[in-house]
């Protein structure tokens, strides 16, 4: 879950704040391969209930693709275009947390 949580606030932080809010020498690129090793991580447990976490990861993914390609391009002052998404994303992993909460 750490790990988790690690990527979705580096993702989300790059989306929603704008960049007076972060140092732009200290944003580097998302770990993509970081990303799947947890998708394939939470797909081998087999659970289903796991199963919107990985719609999550996938989601995650997805964003920082585009994010990167920003970064790559030099055009990070784009990424606030991506914070409602960035925000859905976060929403969707609480939801889950929330529901894993309330199982006995």
């Amino acid at each position: 879950v750490m790990d988790i949580l690690m990527v979705l606030d580096q993702v989300v932080a790059y989306a929603c704040y704008e960049l007076s809010h972060l140092n732009p020498d200290m944003i580097y690129a998302i770990d993509i391969q970081k990303i799947d090793g947890l998708i394939n991580k939470v797909q081998g447990y087999g659970i289903s209930s796991f199963d919107p976490i990985v719609d999550v990861l996938q989601r995650t993914k997805d964003l920082s693709i585009v994010i990167n390609k920003l970064i790559e391009n030099d055009e990070k002052e784009k990424m606030i275009s991506y914070s409602e998404e960035g925000l859905s994303i976060w929403d969707a992993y609480f939801e889950w947390a929330d529901e894993m909460a309330m199982l006995k």
